[in-house]
């Protein structure tokens, strides 16, 4: 969230239902990130209806930055904007980690599709 919009809820932890009031910035309903997301809230019986639906994780930031919203971002993907202080995580209740697969036939790899597996530690 930016930082006047985060300021009004300094030193609390949100649930999944006070999360779910907030005014929320989220990917389009069409991603897999965004179908993660409403899976974890459905699992607890909360379907979430997003002020504003937007195509890109830097759409998102912005978004956030200019207070319109809390969005949902990777934080590993924020970095820059959580270091330069446009952005600031909330405290929220955990949401569980994703898990990303890759299959590949190793006899026709290419080599450049070696190293990237190899880069992501697969």
């Amino acid at each position: 969230a930016g930082v006047d919009f985060a300021r009004r809820l300094e030193g609390t932890r949100l649930t999944y239902e006070e999360i779910a009031r907030l005014p929320l910035i989220l990917l389009d309903s069409r991603s897999s990130s965004r179908r993660f997301i409403d899976a974890r809230f459905g699992e607890r019986g909360i379907v979430l209806h997003p002020e504003i639906e937007l195509g890109s994780h830097d759409l998102l930031l912005d978004f956030a930055a200019a207070n319109l919203g809390a969005a949902c971002v990777v934080e590993e993907f924020s970095g820059r904007e959580l270091g330069s202080g446009r952005v600031v995580r909330l405290d929220t209740e955990p949401i569980p980690k994703r898990s990303v697969g890759i299959f590949t036939l190793r006899e026709s790899r290419p080599p450049a599709a070696g190293a990237l597996l190899e880069l992501l530690g697969f």
